[in-house]
This record gives structure tokens, sequence and C-alpha cells, in this order.
């Protein structure tokens, strides 16, 4: 009764320890170097870090010139105006700044421009801003390994700057969660079986939750926008690579506690900005069959 909103009672029982994962109070920390109000700017300022990123990852799919800026700024708008992100890019809650961070993971993982010119420095890069979607939101891990995966034809070193970066990151969210909970898996939330359970009914029921309330805010032509666009883009393994981070981003939530609420599908949040910045990539292809 005597945790403040936000804390939950430690395991010695005589004090508090935060509900929620570090990454985004790490953050809110260093802006209170603004005053009070300055915690509260860090979703909306990751919303626009976010915008870029999206650009930046719709922009490097195009050719040079009009074409390229063109598509990045579709792939922007797509995700500025997109409901979800709008109404969580307003609130102190880990979901844009998760997303954006993941963005961010992708882009100085997968642009052959940078990594071409200085590898090492943007693999780490890669698996910083992977490491801090994890201590945002710890369901991204499978989504950080497997883009790690999709990376695993570069030289080794790289590989093994960029999923060792994760590693580190990973090992510190386990002792956080020893340390403040009292055990690797346990949480703010609770024990991760309580969280997580692999179990068909809850598959079931997040499924048919998920499906009704982004049909209610998306409209039911969403579901058509990602095999629409993965057959538009077919032979571009790039698109495989972000559709697949995009799966493993998703796949935990199938599985989380149901909660019948519009809201419930900014858990897809991250999902949905790659999607999106697919679909731009897509619409571009269909408008230009020439480039790549």
């Amino acid at each position: 009764a005597a945790a403040p909103l936000g804390h939950v009672p430690s395991t010695d029982g005589r004090t508090s320890v935060p509900r929620f994962p570090l990454g985004l109070p790490v953050v809110m920390a260093v802006f209170t170097m603004f005053g009070s109000s300055g915690p509260f700017f860090v979703p909306l300022l990751m919303a626009y870090g976010a915008i870029v990123l999206a650009y930046l990852l719709g922009r490097d799919a195009g050719s040079a010139g009009t074409i390229s800026h063109a598509l990045g700024l579709f792939a922007a708008g797509l995700v500025a105006v997109d409901p979800l992100f709008a109404a969580y890019a307003i609130q102190p809650m880990s979901d844009v700044p998760a997303t954006g961070w993941l963005l961010a993971s992708v882009w100085a993982a997968t642009t052959k421009t940078r990594v071409a010119t200085r590898p090492l420095l943007w693999s780490l890069v890669a698996g910083i801003c992977g490491g801090m979607a994890i201590l945002t939101r710890p369901a991204l891990l499978p989504a950080v390994i497997v883009l790690v995966l999709v990376t695993a034809g570069r030289r080794r070193s790289l590989l093994f700057i960029f999923g060792g970066t994760v590693a580190a990151f990973v090992a510190l969210q386990l002792v956080l969660n020893v340390a403040l909970y009292g055990g690797p898996s346990a949480s703010g939330y609770g024990s991760l079986s309580h969280m997580f359970e692999l179990s068909l009914p809850r598959l079931i029921a997040n499924a048919a939750n998920f499906g009704k309330w982004l049909t209610y805010s998306h409209t039911a032509l969403f579901w058509l926008l990602w095999p629409g666009a993965l057959f538009v883009l077919r032979r571009q393994p790039s698109a495989w690579h972000l559709s697949a981070v995009a799966t493993a981003a998703a796949v935990p939530y199938l599985f989380y506690i149901v909660f019948d609420d519009w809201e419930s599908s900014r858990f897809l949040l991250p999902s949905i900005a790659f999607i999106l910045i697919l679909c731009a990539r897509a619409l571009a292809h269909l408008s230009h069959p020439s480039h790549p």
C-alpha cells in the first residue's frame, strides 16, 4: 500500500522498486536536466526520431534523387499518421520509444553504404540501439535476435560486435531482474510464466483481440498491406529481413495476457511501423518497377 505509483514492493519487504523496465526511465532521468517537465518530452522526441528513421529506411530502398526522397517521405508520413503511433507519441509510455530504438538498430545494421565505410562503428551502434530496445521492452528480445541473425552474412567480426553488444544488454537486464525482483525471469509485472503462456487458448484469444482492434483503428485494408507488400517486393531480401524482424516483435504478444481494449494493439507498434515502411517501398516499386 505504501509503494508509490509505478512501483512494487521489493523482495526485502521494506522498500519499493520500479514496476516498469528501466530503458525508458533512464532516458527520462537524463532529461530532468531540462526541468521537471523534461522527462515527459522523451516519447514525443523519440517519435520524431522514429519518423526520421522511417524516412531513412524508406529512402535507402530507393534509387538516387527524387524517387529516393519521395519514397522516404511517404514511409515517414505513413508512420507519422498511424493512429496508434500518434496516440502514444504523447504518452509517457514505452511503446513509441521501443519502436524508435528497434528502427534505429535495423537502420544501423542493414544499410550497406554505412556498413561498408565504417563497419565496426555501425555494428556497435546497432548493438547499442538493439540493447536499448530490450531494456525498454524486454519482449523485443526475439526481434533483436532475429535482426542479428539476418545480418549474419557479414564478416564474423561485425556479427561478434553486434551480437556481443546485444548480449551485454541482455546480461544487464537479467542482473537488474535479480537485483530488483529476485530472479532472472521476474519483473515488476510478475513472473515470466504469468505474463506469457504458451497455450492455444491464449493464442486464439490474442489473435482475435488484435484482429478486432487493429481493424477498428486501421480499417480492414490494413490486413492487405503486409502480404501485398511482400508479394510486390518478393525478390528483395531486405523486405523479407524486415518482415522477419516484424514477425519476431509481434509473436510474443500472441501469448501475452489478454487485454480486450483497442489500446492493447499498441504492443504491436514496432511491427506496424515495419509494415508501413514495407508498404511505402512496395508502392514505390509499383510506380517505378526499374528501381531496386
